[in-house]
């Protein structure tokens, strides 16, 4: 039962299939319903490959997809496999390169929850992952604006056809263009559609614009719009979009991400990463990254974390993922009037991993005062690390879960930057 509790758990399961994904939502070719598209990309390092006979790579992998409405009851869903085969050993433990695949689903206008699951055939480990999504109805008004697919790229067919390459929330490993995708809907002609797009950043500064005419294609006219991410930082941004077509108007937003290798996943910004680093770039170090120009910051991050890395040969650097993984946690599970890094529990977490046994009085028991200040204690915690013959004790004096650490020197004395 000790293992349950949060401040013990440790490093998640290896070989846990990590997976991207994202919902698109589009007008459903059903009358009355409409589109979600799901769409997975898995790296190939994820996967448990299998030599064969013929001198090749194997794995397979099994995709569920379940799709729940805002009863909680299930009304669709969907599991299929896929197998990868490769020639190159190299390419078996890539992170930047994947297995893609995708379903839709057809189902009324409405708020659902859809989960989805990768299992590793071979090891039969599965990793699961949801969200809240919305089916909009693109009927209910003149001109609609379908949801818009973040792409790498874009190809036209023979026919004439766009074809996107969705992008699918991986981190980008070049300088480029990304693409946006989306349709314009309308039952009538009400003359050309004039649209204006712009993308703002976190701070709200705007980094695209664009505004062209398009002329009608049907009920379903596909509009396409390049952007340069030269500019862009890894962080989110704001998307949206205004179309008018004679006197008919509609609008979409979308907020979306922008990642770079070598930059966590898990971090809103590199800003926020940068900032959480000062648990271990300290010094000349923190403050050479810190006061970096935007240009430059990125590739200054990237080589801290390079020469602390444990497997350099490899596109992973398991230490840094350790890292970010703790700050993650330590803000799900420690933030209070303050993110959870920031705490004093983040902190112990963060640099020291989790201890080894933890006693807690969080119901006020024992109701007594702090020894040092005289004020009363609400609850407290011990967190013991046998290996190092240390304990740390947090008091919460106001009973809001607001623990500070009320013996640092036992920290202090360690002169720990990073226990991996």
């Amino acid at each position: 039962l000790s293992f349950s509790q949060v401040e013990m758990q440790r490093r998640p399961v290896e070989n846990l299939p990590f997976f991207y994904w994202d919902v698109v939502n589009f007008r459903s070719p059903e009358p009355g319903k409409s589109r979600l598209e799901v769409f997975l990309k898995v790296p190939y390092d994820e996967m448990q490959f299998l030599y064969l006979k013929d001198r090749t790579y194997k794995a397979k992998y099994e995709v569920s997809v379940v799709v729940f409405n805002d009863k909680n009851f299930q009304v669709d869903g969907k599991i299929w496999e896929n197998s990868i085969v490769l020639k190159d050993f190299e390419l078996t433990n890539s992170r930047t390169h994947y297995s893609f695949t995708s379903h839709s689903f057809d189902v009324f206008p409405g708020t659902y929850r859809v989960t989805v699951g990768v299992m590793d055939l071979e090891t039969r480990q599965t990793t699961t992952q949801d969200a809240q999504v919305g089916a909009r109805d693109f009927a209910e008004n003149e001109i609609s604006i379908s949801d818009v697919m973040i792409a790498d790229s874009i190809a036209v067919d023979a026919a004439g056809n766009v074809i996107p390459f969705p992008a699918v929330n991986t981190p980008r490993r070049e300088l480029g263009h990304l693409y946006g995708y989306f349709y314009l809907y309308s039952n009538q002609d009400h003359g050309p559609f004039k649209v204006e797009l712009t993308i703002r950043n976190a701070k709200r500064k705007k980094v695209y614009s664009d505004s062209r005419k398009f002329e009608r294609d049907g009920n379903a006219t596909p509009v396409v719009f390049e952007i340069a991410d030269k500019n862009m930082a890894h962080g989110m941004y704001a998307l949206k979009i205004k179309a008018k077509a004679g006197k008919q108007k509609a609008e979409y937003q979308k907020v979306f991400f922008l990642r770079w290798q070598g930059v966590p996943v898990s971090a809103a910004g590199l800003e926020s990463a940068i900032d959480q680093m000062q648990y271990i770039a300290r010094g000349k170090n923190y403050k050479k990254i810190k006061k970096a120009d935007p240009d430059s910051q990125r590739q200054a991050f990237r080589e801290f974390w390079k020469r602390l890395d444990p497997s350099p040969s490899t596109e992973r650097n398991e230490l840094m993922e350790e890292y970010y993984r703790r700050v993650e946690y330590a803000n799900t599970h420690f933030s209070g009037l303050q993110d959870g890094w920031r705490t004093d529990r983040g902190m112990i977490y963060i640099v020291l991993g989790p201890p080894n046994d933890v006693e807690r009085d969080p119901m006020m028991r024992n109701y007594w005062e702090n020894w040092y200040t005289g004020r009363p204690i609400k609850a407290w915690q011990v967190w013991q690390y046998y290996d190092l013959n240390r304990y740390f004790v947090f008091f919460d004096e106001n009973g809001f879960g607001d623990y500070y650490l009320a013996n640092p020197q036992a920290f202090d004395d360690l002169h720990v930057t990073f226990r991996y």
